[in-house]
């Protein structure tokens, strides 16, 4: 496991109940691990940060992409709030 694998696993995603998720707020979360909150699939996703709906990713090496966890929060505070307007 190289170094930037090693601080993304370091990010957790804890299950609180069925309904509410806590994302730690420090460091990235991967594409598979968004997908694990949010019941869209990776096509909708990729939709959604074209169309500039949710987060842009950074890019953390040549072929490697995540997500801020605290853009990832805030997006979904925003869709529980408002839905996806």
């Amino acid at each position: 496991m190289n170094k930037i694998q090693k601080f993304i696993v370091r990010v957790s995603v804890v299950m609180k109940t069925e309904n509410e998720v806590n994302i730690d707020h420090k460091g990235f979360l991967r594409v598979s691990q968004i997908l694990q909150i949010l019941p869209v699939s990776r096509t909708q996703w990729f939709n959604w940060v074209r169309d500039g709906i949710a987060p842009k990713p950074v890019k953390l090496g040549n072929k490697i992409i995540a997500f801020r966890t605290v853009e990832i929060n805030e997006f979904i505070k925003h869709i529980d709030e408002n839905g996806l307007d």
